[in-house]
């Protein structure tokens, strides 16, 4: 019963609660000392240090000397480095979606690319693009494997009794490829070039400086992209091909393994960015470049570009029947025929009307515009934006006749602010006339063409063909 306790008795139990704290505080004083000199003891013990971290050399040359001192105009080999060349760079590449495997690339300050070939999966979660690897070449391999040089294995390839590079194992690789620092996404840089730059090139120059190197090519558009194709098929590797303005083509290599392979390609004009391939072939001799794409960010989707052309050629067929015909983009062509560009005359197909200025693998349509002053031959074209600053179209007769007289306006809001007459009293037949004049337009605006009726008579005369009706915009 506390509260029955005494003066005396509670003074005696609060002397003996101070004695015991103190024996507490005491023990607790000891055992903080212990504790205090085992980690001094511990830290002065050197066999717990951590060793030093070792930096791997620095590189004697570039990767393009590299390649110029190991090059053979052959199209598959292996040679072994026997001398201590040693080489770095960044890398360029990652196969976290799948399309490029079992293959990493770098590339360096002389702004040459090389890919080396490893038998490995998930490399981008140790080897992050922008990361610096360090090769101590000597003792290691490179060749080429159907025209691609790349640091990789030997191999024999016993259908064509060659040797060739191919991939190294993962054990190989991490005893070579000396992970140096952090990676530095800022040394991951593209190199902007155009199809022209390498298509149809085989030099050992263009070779050396483009194999393996991340690129940029810009304003390209997929083939076939319909609003259906998608980047791969679910069941093999695929080429999907990308054109730019003038043509040319080239090969953007897809595998069925690459997550993004479902997306649709897009229709409207894209920026690819990607890593240049050669794979060159008894099958395949001339038309060896191919683009892998990292991710789907790779393609980059310009935003709609103005219109510089008449789609005349997506009117199908071709007639000498006077009628009134409708492209996709909106043209009209009123009391008119169409012909069409061919090999050879059979009319409505004339040899002189040629091929279109935009598809130069598809014969030019000729809204041929009638002169009968019954039935005047006009073409209008819908309203246009952009601006224009040059106008260009062909013209001739594909039938007799001696004289020809167009008007073209432009209008904008309807009122004419440019205008020509074209004319020639001594037209040839079936020959290729070409209109070429500058004009200054901003903001939207429209193209007719009317047939004038120089001979002043009815019917089917002075029938004048128009095609390839094309402009420049700033």
């Amino acid at each position: 019963m506390l509260a029955a306790m005494s003066c005396k008795d509670s003074t005696a139990w609060s002397l003996s609660a101070v004695r015991h704290d103190r024996r507490l505080f005491k023990r607790l004083l000891i055992y903080c000392g212990m504790l205090f000199m085992l980690v001094i003891a511990t830290s002065c013990n050197e066999e717990f240090d951590i060793p030093p971290m070792k930096s791997p050399p620095p590189p004697n040359m570039s990767i393009a000397e590299f390649k110029a001192k190991y090059w053979r105009d052959t199209v598959n080999y292996v040679d072994t480095v026997q001398d201590n060349d040693i080489i770095h760079g960044w890398i360029t590449s990652t196969d976290e979606t799948g399309n490029i495997y079992n293959t990493i690339y770098i590339m360096d300050e002389s702004g040459v690319g090389l890919p080396i070939a490893v038998s490995s999966r998930d490399m981008y979660t140790r080897y992050r693009l922008g990361a610096e690897v360090v090769l101590e070449m000597k003792g290691y391999h490179v060749g080429k494997i159907t025209g691609m040089m790349q640091v990789g294995a030997p191999y024999f390839y016993k259908n064509t009794n060659v040797w060739e590079t191919s991939t190294m194992n993962e054990d190989t690789w991490k005893k070579l490829g000396q992970v140096n620092g952090f990676p530095d996404l800022s040394k991951v840089d593209t190199t902007e070039i155009t199809l022209d730059q390498i298509l149809g090139k085989n030099d050992a120059e263009t070779l050396i400086k483009y194999q393996g190197l991340l690129v940029r090519i810009n304003d390209v558009t997929f083939e076939n992209a319909n609003g259906i194709t998608t980047y791969s098929d679910k069941n093999q590797t695929v080429n999907r091909r990308i054109a730019d303005s003038n043509g040319k083509k080239l090969n953007v290599r897809m595998s069925n393994y690459a997550t993004f392979g479902d997306s649709i390609l897009p229709k409207s004009g894209v920026d690819i960015v990607g890593l240049l391939g050669y794979f060159a072939t008894k099958a395949n001799p001339n038309d060896p470049w191919q683009i892998y794409l990292r991710t789907i960010d790779d393609v980059i989707v310009r935003p709609p570009r103005p219109v510089t052309w008449a789609d005349f050629e997506t009117i199908s067929g071709h007639t000498t029947n006077m009628g009134t015909f409708t492209t996709e983009a909106g043209w009209v062509a009123t009391n008119c025929m169409m012909f069409e560009g061919g090999d050879k005359d059979a009319n409505p197909v004339f040899a002189f009307i040629g091929t279109a200025t935009n598809k130069l693998a598809t014969y030019a349509k000729a809204p041929t515009l009638n002169g009968g002053t019954d039935a005047v031959g006009t073409v209008v074209s819908p309203v246009l934006n952009g601006g224009m600053t040059r106008l260009r179209f062909s013209y001739g007769y594909a039938f007799s006749g001696k004289q020809l007289a167009c008007r073209v306006d432009v209008k904008q809001n309807g009122t004419v602010v440019k205008s020509w007459t074209v004319a020639n009293n001594d037209v040839q037949t079936k020959t290729a006339y070409s209109f070429d004049e500058e004009c200054r337009v901003e903001g939207e605006f429209t193209i007719e063409f009317t047939n004038l009726c120089p001979s002043g008579k009815t019917g089917k005369t002075d029938r004048l063909s128009i095609w390839n009706i094309n402009w420049d915009i700033e």
